[in-house]
């Protein structure tokens, strides 16, 4: 029988890994598009994991927005951010503002997802090895 875990387990595992910022908590929430109540097969959990891994990006662009002036407040919270943007630069050439101002974003959020996606990973190993 395949071991369950409900699906609000299953995140707070994920999150302590991730030492719970809000950014992993929100990223989380969309690779794991289910009701936190629901009690799941691992087997589904990872299904979920898989399919968000097809669609990082879009995953991406949906939580950085088009908002311009949303994204030049998350640049002046913290001039590190800037980097996202020097990063798409580097990535694309110049464009409009816009989009290299979106464009950091995407790639920022690009890297929490990774990121959480191998938290993911980490735990449902962690869960099929203590099934065993």
């Amino acid at each position: 029988m395949p071991k369950k875990i409900s699906v609000g387990d299953f995140k707070e595992r994920v999150l302590n890994l991730l030492c719970g910022d809000e950014d992993y908590v929100i990223a989380l929430d969309e690779v794991l598009n289910i009701v936190s109540s629901e009690v799941l097969d691992l087997d589904e959990i990872e299904e979920e994991i898989k399919a968000a891994e097809e669609t990082i990006t879009e995953i991406a662009e949906m939580l950085a927005g088009d908002d311009v002036i949303a994204a030049l407040r998350w640049y002046l919270e913290d001039s590190a951010n800037l980097d996202y943007a020097d990063e798409y630069l580097n990535s694309y050439g110049s464009g409009y503002i816009d989009n290299i101002l979106i464009g950091g974003m995407v790639i920022y959020w690009e890297g929490v997802i990774y990121k959480v996606i191998d938290a993911c990973k980490e735990v449902l190993k962690d869960l099929e090895e203590e099934e065993d």
